[in-house]
């Protein structure tokens, strides 16, 4: 299955197509950038599950993500998007009650980098956020467990922590259980 939106330099939708037969399986939320692999700072990206029944569609600009969502593909179509930085911001929440030092997120741009998601559902990813052109950045490694519920997605926040400085990518910090 693949991403797919238009040819040209405007933004177009974006579908979810199964290659087999070229069938249209779902709009998408995001749009299409063109086939230059950057308009300013601009890109699109898709990370499956190594059974092609989950995909993430990642929308980034220059600063933040724009639109990070989950999707399920099963016999019944494709289900409803699972807002993934709504999550996230759900994670750098219950950090910052536990941390006094922060309790404002006005002004932080939110990023997204899905590392992983299962065939079981379960998510792995590196959530940001920064005052842009500061030194004002935080970032935690989120496990999300994502199951099918009616036509859309249901999602529990099973760990998480920050991340260190120095840290890129990945499981970046010791995860804890959230309360």
């Amino acid at each position: 299955m693949a991403i797919d939106g238009g040819a040209d330099g405007d933004d177009s939708p974006t579908f979810l197509v199964r290659l087999g037969d070229s069938k249209v399986l779902s709009k998408l939320r995001g749009e299409h950038l063109g086939d230059r692999a950057r308009y300013n700072h601009r890109i699109a990206r898709a990370i499956w599950s190594p059974d092609e029944g989950w995909v993430t569609a990642l929308y980034d600009g220059r600063w933040e993500t724009g639109i990070a969502n989950a999707y399920r593909i099963g016999a019944g179509g494709v289900s409803e998007p699972l807002d993934l930085l709504k999550l996230c911001r759900a994670a750098e929440q219950v950090y910052f009650k536990r941390t006094p030092s922060k309790s404002k997120f006005d002004g932080y741009a939110q990023s997204v980098d899905v590392i992983s998601i299962g065939n079981d559902g379960t998510l792995k990813a590196q959530c940001s956020m920064q005052v842009i052109k500061e030194e004002d950045a935080y970032s935690f490694a989120v496990h999300i467990a994502v199951r099918p519920s009616g036509k859309g997605l249901a999602a529990k926040i099973t760990s998480f922590g920050r991340c260190k400085d120095d840290e890129d990518k990945g499981d970046c910090a010791p995860l804890a259980v959230p309360e």
